[in-house]
């Protein structure tokens, strides 16, 4: 059965180029030049996916999107056409619920590519819906089981919401901090594409940077999801060696020298060269990048971050101290819980989505060592991490 897209543009070029490009994939398209007409089309054929120009001359986009918003966790997605790179009402539409926005002119593979991955997004979800209901009823049938045996039944109601919890904050985590870092690389990408021509070396270079850091917010929350699902199933084992402490810190400080020159941040690593520990090298560096990663975000500019080793009963402790904003007393207690989602921007609003700690201590308990976090607000954090020795 064909899937049904409806576009609503005063453009009546957009329009049919739009039309043309979509029904050659064969597509189901409604267009229509006016906002009320569209609106009843809305409803009459329930399209799969939505497409309109956020300038109409009737009725903003933004209204549109107001009038439609309680029908928004159905199965279709928004992408709203603009010819504004940098529009101001992008924050308030993704607020909304619009799925991606389409710059004006329309190029054709952006515009397959969107209308697709839109349908994708929604076959998932529905997928999700589906798989919500068949948990509910396996667990509806175990409560039923169970009645007799309060305690039992108790835990297995616990479980339900832990894994609730925990779905939805990955969710969470998909569609609010994967999402948008994402979209600005595209964007930016999309402005210096259309702009090559007339812009300036410094101005390329200033896009750039902003899409290599936002490339790289995207990479590092990916390989967290995927670092701590592995954990989750049992797939990450700890293969011990002889590591050199100080080479792996200084590795993890190279590849952060562009965060920490623009934050003028004084960091010393104070462990001695000849510093060994015997544990796997690579959960040894995402642990160390993810704690160092943490203090570089929360300190103030200009302000000292020591990384030091000491030897501990038996343990080489490994320590990250800085005097950042820190973590108040409420939330120290969450964050290596991954059911009471915590994400703090940066001292420079940096954005984050507060799996890091999660994941070090999962990593850190298959390594065999204890992490421990000491804090007070507005005065710094310090960053323990414990490794037995033999």
């Amino acid at each position: 059965m064909k899937k049904t897209v409806l576009v609503i543009d005063d453009d009546l070029d957009t329009i049919s180029l739009i039309s043309l490009v979509l029904e050659q994939e064969d597509y189901e398209v409604i267009s229509t030049t006016s906002v009320e007409e569209g609106l009843g089309y809305f409803t009459k054929y329930k399209p799969a996916v939505l497409i309109m120009d956020l300038e109409m001359p009737s009725m903003h986009g933004v209204q549109v999107l107001k009038k439609i918003q309680p029908s928004m966790d159905k199965d279709f997605s928004v992408i709203i056409l603009t010819g504004y790179g940098h529009d101001t009402n992008v924050k308030i539409c993704y607020d909304l619920g619009v799925y991606a926005f389409l710059s004006k002119p329309v190029r054709l593979v952006e515009l397959k590519g969107l209308v697709r991955n839109a349908l994708l997004w929604e076959e998932y979800k529905t997928e999700l819906r589906e798989h919500k209901k068949n948990l509910e009823k396996i667990v509806d049938k175990r409560t039923h089981n169970l009645m007799q045996e309060i305690d039992l039944r108790k835990a297995a109601e616990q479980q339900l919401v832990s894994a609730n919890q925990i779905k939805d904050r990955i969710l969470h985590i998909l569609t609010m901090d994967l999402r948008p870092p994402l979209s600005n690389v595209v964007m930016n990408l999309s402005y210096i594409y259309q702009n090559f021509d007339s812009l300036e070396k410094p101005e390329i270079h200033s896009h750039l940077v902003d899409i290599y850091n936002e490339a790289k917010i995207s990479w590092q929350l990916t390989e967290n999801l995927f670092l701590w699902a592995r954990c989750q199933k049992g797939e990450i084992i700890s293969n011990p060696e002889a590591c050199n402490l100080n080479s792996i810190v200084n590795d993890i400080l190279l590849s952060y020298s562009h965060q920490t020159k623009d934050k003028k941040l004084k960091i010393s690593c104070e462990i001695d060269l000849a510093v060994e520990v015997t544990t796997d090298r690579s959960l040894l560096y995402i642990v160390l990048q993810n704690i160092i990663s943490n203090a570089i975000k929360f300190s103030h500019p200009e302000k000292p971050i020591r990384i030091t080793s000491s030897n501990r009963r038996k343990a080489l402790a490994i320590s990250v101290v800085d005097q950042g904003i820190g973590i108040s007393d409420e939330l120290l207690p969450t964050l290596t819980d991954i059911t009471k989602p915590v994400s703090t921007p940066g001292t420079k609003q940096e954005s984050g989505s507060g799996l890091g700690l999660i994941i070090c201590k999962e990593l850190v308990k298959i390594m065999g060592g204890e992490i421990i976090i000491s804090s007070k607000q507005d005065k710094g954090t310090e960053v323990t991490l414990l490794l037995r020795t033999p």
